[in-house]
């Protein structure tokens, strides 16, 4: 059997619900499918469980018929935006909108799951296996209760693949 082929998302935790705007899709990912992701927490944790949040390396059509961006054009976003707050902000104090700066936006990762996003992990599947793919929803950006009304806007496309393995993949890449 193939990795989370019976699992349905109805079954998923409250909180990774709560990390979709709506009901991802179900996907079926192909062996070589190459994922990646900004973390400050290891590929692998002390228990040995596989963080399950990623992006496509590649642009990838979706079953939707939409198409998830792949890193290159998070780079390019991200290089977008900093022209354009140069341009608008010439002169005046600015902070650079590096594609980690735009992944934490978009993906909406929040101060309250303690990551710095310092580092960048990807993985290439050796096996197929499935997973939800769907937009991110908005998250509170700070634990702080006085700024509670500061959001992330989260709208990019993020794949959940629970109960990956090391024997699902080889590390790609793992970058500080």
């Amino acid at each position: 059997m193939v990795l989370n082929e019976k699992l349905e998302f109805k079954d998923a935790p409250p909180l990774v619900k709560k990390a979709f705007n709506g009901t991802p899709d179900k996907m079926y990912l192909k062996e070589t499918t190459e994922l990646y992701k900004f973390t400050s927490y290891p590929l692998v944790s002390e228990k040995g469980n596989v963080t399950p949040w990623w992006s496509f390396v590649h642009a990838v059509q979706l079953p939707n018929g939409h198409k998830a961006e792949g890193l290159h054009e998070a780079a390019e976003r991200a290089r977008r935006i900093d022209e354009m707050q140069r341009q608008l902000l010439s002169g005046a104090q600015r902070t650079r909108c590096s594609v980690r700066t735009y992944e934490r936006a978009r993906l909406a990762v929040s101060e309250e799951f303690n990551n710095s996003m310092r580092n960048y992990l990807s993985i290439a599947l050796q096996q197929g296996v499935w997973g939800f793919v769907g937009i991110a929803a908005f998250q509170k950006a700070f634990k702080d209760p006085e700024f509670s009304n500061v959001l992330y806007i989260g709208g990019k496309i993020q794949l959940w693949l629970p109960n990956l393995t090391e024997k699902h993949f080889v590390k790609s890449s793992t970058r500080g």
